[in-house]
C-alpha cells in the first residue's frame, strides 16, 4: 500500500504528509482511517500520545517538537484527557 501511494517513487517505504492524506481519502472509509490511527497510536493503547505523534512524524521525515505535538493534541482533544482517541482522530482528519 505504501509503495502504491508514495508520490516520490523512491521506494523508501515512507509516506510524506501528502501521501498520507491520499491514504485517508482512499475508498475504505473507516477501515483506512482506523489503520491510519493505529499508525499514530501508542502500540496497544488505542490512543495517540504526544510521544507517539512525535515518533510518527519523525518516521515520516518531519522534525516536530514535543511542545508542538502537545499543541496538536490539545486542539483536537475534545474530552481533555491529554490523548487522542479514534473519534478525536477522525475530527483531526476531517
Amino acid at each position: 500500500m505504501i509503495i502504491d501511494l508514495d508520490a516520490a517513487g523512491d521506494n523508501n517505504l515512507m509516506l510524506d504528509f501528502k501521501d498520507f492524506e491520499k491514504l485517508m481519502e482512499r475508498e475504505g472509509g473507516d477501515n483506512d482511517l482506523k489503520r491510519g490511527f493505529e499508525m499514530f497510536a501508542l502500540k496497544g493503547s488505542g490512543f495517540i500520545t504526544t510521544e507517539s505523534l512525535q515518533r510518527m512524524f519523525s518516521a515520516l521525515g518531519y522534525k516536530i517538537s514535543n511542545e508542538e505535538c502537545k499543541t496538536v493534541i490539545q486542539v483536537f482533544d475534545l474530552n481533555g484527557d491529554g490523548v487522542l482517541d479514534f473519534s478525536e482522530f477522525q475530527q483531526l482528519m476531517a
